[in-house]
């Protein structure tokens, strides 16, 4: 493993975060017209309270009654999430529900540290309109067992770096899954982000993913 450490990070334990299987509603006359989901940035001004947000396509929605999420912790924070709430015409938007989007910084693995690659899906990967963030579209199995209480873990690992030619360097990323004797009843979809802020201009990657179908290696420029 490099021992090259860039910025440090705890890997994420989830609970797992469960979405709707749809990302907007077509424009009608129903009830739900203008309901739309958008990968965003929440904005907090105190623990829990969230009056404004930035979608993926750099448009801010500022929110006459703020949306009150329970997993914002801090005040003046920034949260990365998939955020419900309906579209009008005319007025402010107004918020619904908002889901927490795990943001993971590549890091090292710590001396002696196991690297875990229990096995997974992938669904998509794409870069957001704003070029702030490569997200992951993953499902993992999941459930829960009478006495066990155990949660899954997921990182992006720094594998090696590698300086090319012209200055820009070269990262071989390593997705880190731990089970963690998780029972595997049913299947969750989970969402998470990459920031490209990590990378400088000009950087590739190669981000190996362990499936249940194989081995997948996806590559990036930045």
């Amino acid at each position: 493993m490099s021992k090259t450490l860039f910025y440090l990070f705890t890997f994420l334990p989830l609970s797992l975060f469960i979405s709707c299987t749809h990302d907007s509603y077509e424009a009608g006359d129903g009830s739900y017209s203008y309901l739309r989901a958008d990968f965003a940035e929440l904005k907090t001004t105190s623990a829990k309270l969230v009056p404004e947000a930035t979608t993926d396509d750099n448009e801010r929605l500022a929110f006459n009654n703020p949306l009150t999420v329970s997993w914002a912790e801090k005040g003046d924070t920034t949260y990365r999430a998939l955020l419900y709430y309906n579209k009008v015409e005319t007025g402010s938007p107004e918020p619904i529900s908002a889901f927490a989007v795990p943001v993971l910084r590549p890091n090292t693995l710590k001396d002696g540290e196991t690297l875990h690659t229990d096995p997974l899906t992938l669904e998509s990967t794409w870069t957001s309109a704003n070029g702030k963030y490569l997200n992951l579209s993953l499902l993992l199995k999941t459930g829960v067992e009478e006495g066990l209480d155990a949660r899954q873990t997921i990182g992006i690992v720094i594998n090696d770096v590698t300086e090319q030619g012209d200055g820009t360097h070269h990262y071989d990323l390593v997705f880190y899954h731990y089970q963690n004797g998780v029972p595997e009843y049913y299947t969750s979809r989970v969402y998470s982000s990459i920031p490209t802020s990590f990378f400088k201009s000009g950087d590739t990657a190669t981000l190996t993913i362990r499936t249940y179908q194989g081995t997948v290696v996806k590559d990036f420029r930045f």
